[in-house]
């Protein structure tokens, strides 16, 4: 057959209506120069269609570009179905969600025809219209005289919320992903009447190591801006962006945790413009849900592992729960009530409990994060009060400086109900919002002498006093000095100090001592080189530096192994020194003093000639890793009765030792001249005695499973000729 089709389209669609083999061609022209003259080129192309009726029904498909998308977006749906599909029919599962909320009112996702029908499920090649937020099955049922088919396409659209800056309860999403946009919604623009300073924001609460926001449209009018923050209203800015057309650099963000607050401000008479639409996503969660733990005041004594409170004693819980983005949901009386943010219990981090009754309860407490939750409880016994109290103290350390927290605990029996500390001298500083009627009080004690500390405790049956005598001996450091000041010019002085977590930048001469110890701190491990680095400016004038540490410390700087760094009229800007601390140094807080004089003028930890001094505080850490041991060679080792063994060895590492393994220990009976097994178990232990956990090697002692060996004296060949003797050469024989 044979069909003329008259028209000039690009491209168009036709209904074959009857059968056959059907030719299609195609012409297309242009207009070209050739040799100065316009001409028109031709070309064209011919195909047949062949046309016939089904023969069996229709086996559905099809497929989409996109399949993500935010709110109002568009995207279109082609049929792939084969044998020769005449209806169709889409939808989605579920039907509908009813989050979005821009209208007013939730709206439904829309199907439309290529010619722009609304509602239109019928058409083959229809698009779709977002506008209701969530993940969905995509359906298609194709027909035909034969029959139908249907396929359904799992979770093969995400249509991802979209919220308005200050929306009311839109104000926070915890979702995984979806769309923020101004006050103007994903169509509309923004206003400074509708928008103001929009302190409420939008804050993106998600199960995250990270967020990433995408900045898909960005127009704000000269004035206007968006902050990005972390976390809260308050958190830290990363951005601040205003304008429009901004460069790729602005346009994607990848923020650590998963809190993100958006907060938009525009003038009240800004005109407004299209806003922003960012689309955000996340990097989940890789941290585990939290493990809970806690610890609570008490003023009985313990009892099978039961601790015990007296009748109208107040405990003050604290959380040491570990984890990340942690919140909490208490049952602190034991009644079996948990905290709520509508009410029950109590939902703070540490809260207290009166405890009126008596009997044993089971307080606990529940900590969540997006992972999960935990719990953990103990168990209390009220007691009555049997009489006076009895008071007693101690102090987390006896000696120490003035720049040290001391932490004083009640240890009185009896149930003691109240508390009135008293320090001789009265030179101190409580912290922790504790005070002078804390339980267990927290200090600073800030004179360098012996303190006496007075404990007054009482109940309703009485009161009792004690009084310990000079209990905390405590040191302090002096201030350096110097002779004369630096000149005016002199470029001798410190600008930089680095070591661990140290990293200073301080005027280079002025003051002439600088005290840093609590601001600026670093944290060494025995059995670990440590680098220490101080800088100057330039280096035009000679100059003296020398470090010291107070290892053991006595706050004086000049006992044997101190000295950190002795270099005497150097023109260097940098001096470093690569170190150790001592093996027997204790834990605990320390100093290190950083000084320098011009040329090899007069320097001690005390006193310049024409200097000044730095001080920083320095913790000498505990570490609680044990080393990790493995054997060299085989774990069971076989070896002949009466031979010798040879010790192979084992490799041991330590966490900030290194390689220790020369330091292993051996135990273990072996007799070689025995048969049998035996068990050597080797262990290895650091500089903080964390001792590693045993591996054994199992020596088997058998019997020689080895026979001799034999080689021949000469040659393996020996020709000899007929009617003549054959001498024998021999043969050496060996027993191992």
């Amino acid at each position: 057959n044979t069909c003329y089709l008259d028209t000039t389209h690009q491209n168009f669609s036709w209904k074959f209506t009857r059968p056959g083999y059907y030719k299609v061609k195609l012409k297309v022209t242009n207009i070209i120069m050739t040799g100065g003259l316009f001409q028109t080129g031709v070309d064209s192309i011919t195909k047949i269609i062949v046309c016939a009726p089904p023969n069996k029904k229709p086996v559905a498909s099809f497929f989409s570009v996109n399949r993500s998308v935010g709110f109002t977006d568009q995207l279109n749906y082609y049929d792939l179905s084969s044998n020769g599909p005449t209806a169709w029919k889409w939808y989605l599962n579920p039907y509908y969600y009813g989050i979005n909320t821009f209208a007013g009112y939730p709206i439904a996702n829309s199907w439309y025809s290529p010619a722009g029908v609304a509602a239109d499920t019928t058409t083959q090649n229809p698009y779709l219209y977002a506008f209701d937020g969530g993940v969905f099955d995509v359906c298609l049922a194709a027909g035909n005289s034969l029959g139908w088919d249907t396929i359904c396409r799992h979770n093969y659209l995400t249509v991802n919320n979209g919220f308005m800056m200050c929306n009311g309860s839109d104000s926070v999403s915890t979702l995984s992903s979806g769309y923020v946009y101004d006050q103007g919604g994903p169509t509309g623009n923004y206003t400074g009447a509708t928008t103001g300073t929009c302190p409420a924001g939008f804050r993106i609460a998600a199960c995250a190591d990270s967020v990433i926001l995408d900045i898909e449209r960005f127009q704000l009018v000269a004035g206007d801006s968006l902050t990005i923050r972390i976390g809260s209203p308050t958190g830290a800015i990363i951005k601040t962006i205003g304008g429009r057309d901004l460069p790729d650099s602005l346009k994607h963000f990848s923020i650590p945790g998963g809190f993100v607050f958006l907060q938009m401000n525009a003038a009240l008479a800004s005109p407004g413009d299209l806003g922003f639409a960012i689309h955000w996503t996340i990097v989940p969660a890789t941290y585990s849900k939290p493990k809970a733990a806690f610890t609570m005041t008490t003023n009985g004594p313990t009892t099978n592992g039961i601790q015990s409170v007296y009748k109208g004693y107040v405990s003050k819980y604290t959380n040491t729960s570990s984890g990340i983005n942690m919140s909490y949901s208490w049952d602190t009386n034991g009644d079996g009530i948990y905290g709520t943010s509508i009410g029950g219990d109590s939902i703070s981090a540490n809260p207290s409990c009166l405890f009126n009754n008596l009997g044993l309860y089971t307080v606990c407490v529940r900590v969540t994060n997006c992972v999960g939750t935990d719990s953990a409880c103990k168990q209390v016994r009220v007691l009555s009060i049997p009489s006076r109290p009895t008071a007693d103290m101690t102090v987390n350390r006896t000696t120490g400086f003035t720049t040290d927290t001391f932490n004083f605990f009640d240890n009185s029996l009896n149930g003691a109900m109240s508390w009135t500390w008293t320090f001789n001298p009265t030179t101190i500083t409580y912290l922790n919002n504790t005070n002078a009627n804390s339980q267990n009080p927290v200090v600073f004690l800030n004179s360098a002498q012996c303190y006496t500390v007075t404990l007054r405790t009482c109940n309703a049956l009485g009161c009792d006093t004690k009084v310990i005598p000079c209990m905390v001996n405590v040191v302090g450091y002096n201030s350096p000095g110097t002779a004369y000041a630096i000149p005016n010019g002199s470029d001798v002085g410190i600008s930089r100090v680095v070591l661990g977590s140290i990293d200073t930048t301080t005027d280079l001469q002025n003051p002439v001592y600088t005290q840093m110890n609590d601001l600026q701190k670093a944290t060494l491990f025995k059995g670990v080189n440590y680098t220490l680095t101080t800088y100057r400016l330039n280096n035009n004038d000679p100059m003296s530096t020398k470090v010291w540490i107070d290892y053991n410390m006595n706050a004086n700087f000049t006992d044997t192994g101190e000295t950190i760094i002795n270099e005497k009229s150097k023109f260097k800007i940098s001096t470093s020194k690569i170190f150790r601390i001592p093996d027997n140094t204790r834990a605990g807080n320390t100093r290190m003093r950083v000084g320098i004089t011009f040329d090899s003028t007069e320097l001690t930890p005390d006193r310049a000639n024409l200097g000044c001094f730095e001080d920083y505080g320095i913790n000498i850490g505990i570490d609680y890793v044990k080393p990790v041991l493995s054997l060299i060679g085989p774990s069971v080792y076989k070896m002949q009765i009466g031979k010798h063994y040879t010790e192979l060895g084992v490799t041991a590492t330590d966490n900030l030792e290194g390689n220790i393994s020369s330091r292993y220990v051996r135990t273990g009976y072996l007799d070689t001249n025995t048969l049998g097994y035996y068990n050597l178990v080797y262990t290895v232990a650091d500089l903080y005695g964390n001792i590693s956990s045993p591996i054994t090697r199992v020596v088997q002692v058998e019997i020689n499973q080895t026979g001799p060996t034999i080689s021949l004296i000469g040659k393996d060949t020996v020709n000899v000729g007929v009617n003549y003797n054959y001498s024998e050469l021999g043969a050496t024989a060996k027993d191992n």
